[in-house]
């Protein structure tokens, strides 16, 4: 015979259901810069905040690529002597 907690239903978790995975994060935006990121994930057919992510990844990536050319550059230059001066 089963007791009456065994056939209990589980009871349903009160708020709002998860609808992601990752943290929220709000910012300000001047109306021009947001027309324009709006502009641009309708032609990429991505939601707004889907849009801001890429763009951002795309943005440190070209961050870290034009640091590593800059950090390449000042390791190959040649150290300059110092002239002799001629009295």
């Amino acid at each position: 015979m089963r007791t009456s907690r065994e056939n209990a239903v589980p009871k349903k978790k009160l708020g709002r259901p998860a609808t992601g995975r990752d943290p929220t994060m709000s910012l300000r935006m001047p109306p021009e810069l947001r027309s324009q990121v709006e502009d641009w994930a309708e032609a990429q057919k991505l939601t707004l905040s889907k849009a801001i992510c890429r763009l951002l990844e795309q943005a440190l990536t070209v961050a870290r690529i034009d640091a590593q050319v800059q950090a390449n550059r000042a390791a190959a230059a040649p150290k300059r002597k110092k002239a002799k001066r001629m009295s």
